[in-house]
């Protein structure tokens, strides 16, 4: 029953994800360049995830489930970490998460 309620969230926060990600990609890409862009994600999410998929099971045959899941969810983690500092510079500095800049 766990495993039910665990895909519904994961599902209902990949929409959320996925909705966001294409609001950034679209805002941020150059006009010019917008539909090469999310021709580029498409291409990369559709053709990504039946490697991802393969890789994951490889690993689930030979790793704990919850080793998995606890390796799954840092990863994800750490990219959104990753997007927010590269996406707004400014907050993170605030947030004292980049370095201090020592060049003088």
């Amino acid at each position: 029953m766990w495993a039910v309620v665990a895909l519904t969230f994961l599902g209902a926060a990949r929409s959320v994800v996925g909705t966001s990600a294409t609001a950034i990609l679209q805002r941020h890409a150059p006009e010019e360049q917008r539909g090469r862009v999310m021709s580029l994600n498409t291409l990369i999410l559709n053709g990504g995830r039946p490697i991802g998929d393969a890789l994951l099971a490889l690993l689930a045959a030979w790793l704990p489930l919850t080793l998995l899941v606890t390796g799954c969810a840092a990863a994800v983690g750490l990219t959104g970490w990753g997007l927010r500092r590269h996406l707004h510079p400014q907050e993170s500095a605030e947030d004292g998460l980049d370095a201090p800049d020592h060049s003088g």
